[in-house]
């Protein structure tokens, strides 16, 4: 009772502080650009150029931080990261009141936060399974998941208003805030964590290249990692061309003001009521078809944003269908990813799913900005939400899943509970149970297949 008590506290603990920096991080994703746009007046391809910088940073890190994680205690490297994140945001606001803002300086910030971000969400991935257990993890993760849209809701709602009102920089501050919280929540967890022994000097470079291959090689290997990751990339890539141009597309071609636009980012999301469909959707089309149809439907939605006769409609039913598959994809792939990896190969299996993914993004930043100079906002979007529907054919060749039966479904409580009642019976007697079991019920059904077939035979005639 002690230990379940134990595992509630450190779970709501780390829920309530992952979910106030999760909304912090809303206000500056959403600060950053505004700053940029409307303070330093930047053209689209310094803004993708400054995207791509930081998603440079976080393609080329993924990898080694993932070796890193699975050597060493991740709630450690998890409140580091949060204490770099603290100091490199509040340089912005800090320059911005002596009037000492720059673009070099947004560059330098990314890059650092950028590096920070991959430490913590790495280390993050990790460490969820082992604080929460893998039995528990499917629940716990849509619940996380969902209180993450919630807070993406609720901050994209509130920093238009905080940005215009108060002034980005304050938001800004507000999120090294949330920063604080987050490390006085896990400073607070109860839980003793087991990390690999590490090998001697002359051994560790060879050991760590090693490593390093052999998460590459897992996902490489796994078919079902390996779609999800390309399918992954391909709709990052047609994502980050939009995201590159998106709020220049609405400051500039649609002159709404930061209150309007944040308001409608917000009020659309739908996210929580995503992961609350996800599992059952899953549990009922399969992983491949739900991830399929998630990821056609982002592209989707990201052409509904160039409906121009109603902006604001177009806006708003885009952002809802966003909002509705990020979690549904998202979680999926969560539980499919627990379920196929070990704990000891975790770390490094998500740095390489996400070395594979955010590789994508510098590129497709890139790619948004300089085709938008040359050739318009509009086309940029067009050509970025018919790659996000494309992408959808990598699940095609994506194999049968059958461990994800044991993530909450019907079937399979059903399956593991008659398991559990049989196990408490001597071998003998539950074998013989289960024989006459399974004959009584062929009986049963031999009746009706037969007259079944006879009536299909009939028709055919």
């Amino acid at each position: 009772m002690t230990e379940q008590l134990t595992h509630r506290r450190n779970f709501l603990l780390l829920w309530s502080g992952q979910s106030i920096s999760q909304l912090g991080g809303q206000l500056s994703i959403f600060a950053l650009p505004t700053i940029a746009i409307l303070v330093l007046h930047a053209k689209a391809s310094q803004v993708a150029a400054l995207q791509s910088l930081e998603f440079s940073v976080v393609a080329l890190l993924a990898i080694f931080v993932g070796v890193v994680v699975d050597r060493f205690k991740r709630r450690p490297l998890m409140m580091a990261a949060n204490v770099v994140r603290i100091l490199s945001i509040g340089s912005l606001p800090f320059a911005f009141f002596f009037h000492r803002l720059s673009l070099g300086q947004f560059f330098v910030v990314a890059a650092i936060t950028a590096a920070a971000n991959v430490i913590f969400d790495t280390a993050y991935g990790a460490f969820a399974p082992v604080l929460i257990g893998r039995k528990d993890f499917g629940k716990a993760n849509a619940k996380m998941t969902m209180t993450a849209s919630a807070a993406e809701a609720i901050g994209n709602s509130s920093s238009g208003a905080i940005v215009q009102f108060v002034g980005a920089p304050l938001a800004l501050v507000l999120n090294c805030v949330t920063y604080v919280i987050s490390c006085f929540s896990l400073a607070r967890l109860n839980v003793e964590e087991r990390v690999c022994p590490t090998a001697s000097n002359d051994r560790a470079v060879r050991q760590f290249m090693n490593e390093f291959c052999e998460g590459a090689r897992l996902v490489w290997n796994n078919k079902a990692l390996r779609s999800i990751g390309l399918t992954s990339a391909t709709a990052y890539y047609s994502g980050s061309m939009v995201t590159t141009v998106f709020a220049i597309y609405a400051y500039r071609v649609l002159h709404l003001s930061p209150v309007t636009f944040g308001l409608l980012m917000g009020f659309a999301n739908v996210g929580l009521f995503g992961g609350a469909v996800a599992k059952p959707l899953a549990a009922r089309l399969g992983p491949r078809t739900t991830l399929a149809c998630a990821t056609a439907l982002s592209g989707i939605a990201k052409l509904t944003f160039l409906i121009t006769p109603v902006p604001i409609v177009s806006l708003v039913v885009g952002r809802v269908l966003l909002s509705l598959t990020g979690p549904i994809f998202n979680i999926v792939d969560q539980e499919v990813r627990v379920l196929t990896v070990s704990d000891s190969m975790m770390g490094r299996m998500n740095a390489t799913m996400r070395t594979i993914i955010w590789g994508a993004l510098p590129l497709g930043s890139l790619t948004g900005g300089f085709l938008a100079d040359a050739a318009g906002i509009q086309v940029t979007m067009l050509l970025g939400g018919l790659i996000g529907v494309l992408s959808a054919a990598w699940m095609t060749v994506c194999p049968a899943i059958p461990q994800y039966e044991r993530v909450g479904t019907r079937k399979a409580w059903r399956i593991n509970n008659r398991r559990r009642r049989l196990a408490t019976i001597p071998s003998s007697t539950a074998s013989f149970v289960l024989r006459k079991t399974s004959r009584f019920s062929t009986s049963l059904r031999a009746p009706f297949s037969r007259r079944s077939n006879g009536r299909s035979t009939a028709r055919v005639r």
